[in-house]
C-alpha cells in the first residue's frame, strides 16, 4: 500500500539486489505487474509511478533486464515532467573529472594550458540552479552500475539526497568561494583555488541498471540508500502473446508473417514466443 513505509524507502537486501520486485511496492509478484503492464493505461500509470517517486526522492534507479524499456520509459519521463533532459553513460574508464569536474590541457593560442573544466553533473546543475522559474532538469545516467560510483561521485554522494538539496536561487551551482550553504562540498582544492558546488531541488536524478550484469553486485550500501528503485519488467511473457500477435499483423497483414503461417495455432510465432517467454 502507499502508505507503507517502504513504498519511499528504494532500500533492498544487499544480497538480492538483482532479484528485487518494485519497491514502490505496487505489485505483489512478477504476475501481477505483467498483467496490469498490458495496457496503455497502465504504462501511464507507470509513468506517473515513476514520477512521483522522482519529485519524492530526487533520485531513481530503473533496474531491469535489456530491452525492457527503459529508455523509452525516460522520453516519456521528460515529456510528462515537461524537463530539460541531459544524458550520460557509465562505463568502467568513467572519471569524476568527466563527471562532476576537473583540470583538462587544452590549447590555446599554440600554447599548453591547463584550466578547470566543469563535468555533466556541475553543468546542468548551473542550468538547474539559475532557473528561478520552476523549470525541472534531469540527469539521466544509463548503465549506472557500470562504473565505480563512489570515485566517479566523489562528494556528490552526499549532496544528493532529496534532503540536502538548494532552491533555485539564479545563481551558478559552481563557485570559486563558499556560500556558506550548509549543503554544499567543495569538489576541487589548490592552495589559492577551490571549486564549491550545490544541487538545486530542481534537477532529477534519473539512471538505468542492467540486473543481468553482475557488476550490479558492486552496488554499495551507502548509495542504494541515496536512490529509490523502479522495477521494470520485461513484456516477454505468456499474458502478451495475444497483443503482440496483433501488433505483427497489423504492421505487416499480408506478406511476411502470414503467407508463411507463421502465426497459426503452435506456429512457429508461438513456439518462439512461448520459449523465450520461459526464460
Amino acid at each position: 500500500p502507499k502508505n507503507d513505509e517502504n513504498y519511499y524507502t528504494g532500500r533492498m537486501k544487499s544480497d538480492d539486489i538483482g532479484h528485487a520486485s518494485s519497491l514502490t511496492g505496487h505489485f505483489k509478484d512478477k504476475n501481477e505487474m505483467n498483467t496490469i503492464g498490458n495496457s496503455e493505461a497502465a504504462m501511464g500509470s507507470q509513468i506517473s509511478e515513476i514520477v512521483d517517486l522522482l519529485e519524492l526522492r530526487k533520485n531513481v534507479i530503473l533496474e531491469g533486464v535489456p530491452g525492457t524499456g527503459k529508455t523509452w520509459v525516460r522520453n516519456n519521463i521528460r515529456d510528462k515532467m515537461n524537463a530539460t533532459l541531459e544524458s550520460t553513460t557509465f562505463h568502467p574508464a568513467k572519471t569524476y573529472e568527466e563527471f562532476v569536474g576537473g583540470i583538462f590541457p587544452q590549447n590555446e593560442d599554440d600554447e599548453l594550458h591547463f584550466n578547470y573544466l566543469e563535468g555533466t553533473v556541475t553543468k546542468i546543475a548551473n542550468k538547474a540552479l539559475n532557473d528561478k522559474s520552476g523549470g525541472k532538469y534531469i540527469l539521466f545516467i544509463d548503465e549506472i552500475n557500470r562504473a565505480n560510483i563512489p570515485m566517479v561521485m566523489g562528494e556528490l554522494l552526499t549532496i544528493i539526497e532529496s534532503t540536502k538539496r538548494t532552491e533555485p536561487d539564479g545563481s551558478d551551482a559552481l563557485k570559486n568561494e563558499s556560500t556558506d550553504s550548509t549543503w554544499e562540498v567543495a569538489i576541487h582544492t589548490e592552495p589559492n583555488f577551490t571549486k564549491y558546488l550545490r544541487l538545486p531541488s530542481n534537477l532529477y536524478i534519473l539512471a538505468t541498471m542492467n540486473t543481468s550484469d553482475r557488476s550490479v553486485l558492486s552496488m554499495d550500501a551507502a548509495l542504494r540508500r541515496r536512490f529509490a528503485y523502479y522495477r521494470l519488467e520485461t513484456k516477454l511473457v505468456h499474458s502478451c502473446m495475444s497483443e503482440m500477435k496483433d501488433l505483427l499483423q497489423k504492421s505487416d497483414p499480408e506478406t511476411f508473417w502470414q503467407n508463411r503461417k507463421l502465426f497459426s495455432q503452435q506456429g512457429l510465432f508461438e513456439i518462439m514466443f512461448g520459449a523465450l517467454a520461459e526464460i
